[in-house]
């Protein structure tokens, strides 16, 4: 579908996109008991065709065609969540324990890029 985007921007064009984070810690904890339902909306929601992650979702950005311009995420509030208070010692040993970038990943729900098309039309690292 991002391949198909090419031919309808012009040279100055911006594309958006908005993909589910997979790797979630509602996603994961899920996993982790054995559950992997669709949903009515939300990450798991049952018009989704492709799950992604960070890292998945650059690399078909890539192979696409794309650069990330800029980036950002939804972030899931925990607190409403696991029915926690916010200022509550749970939830600040929780935001601790997640604020390094990798763990901070898991509780965002979407990832949010603004593309352009690479210079030249080929992926910046198909080269490596």
């Amino acid at each position: 579908m991002l391949a198909d985007c090419h031919r309808l921007l012009d040279s100055r064009g911006l594309l958006l996109i908005s993909v589910p984070n997979v790797a979630n810690i509602t996603v994961r904890l899920a996993l982790l008991f054995g559950r992997f339902e669709y949903t009515e909306r939300g990450i798991l929601d049952r018009t989704h065709v492709r799950f992604y992650t960070s890292r998945t979702a650059r690399e078909m950005i890539d192979r696409a065609g794309y650069e990330i311009v800029a980036e950002k995420v939804t972030v899931m509030p925990l607190e409403l969540v696991l029915g926690l208070r916010p200022d509550g010692w749970p939830m600040k040993t929780i935001g601790r324990t997640l604020a390094s970038h990798r763990l901070s990943l898991g509780r965002c729900s979407r990832l949010l890029f603004r593309l352009r098309e690479t210079r030249n039309g080929e992926s910046p690292h198909a080269a490596r």
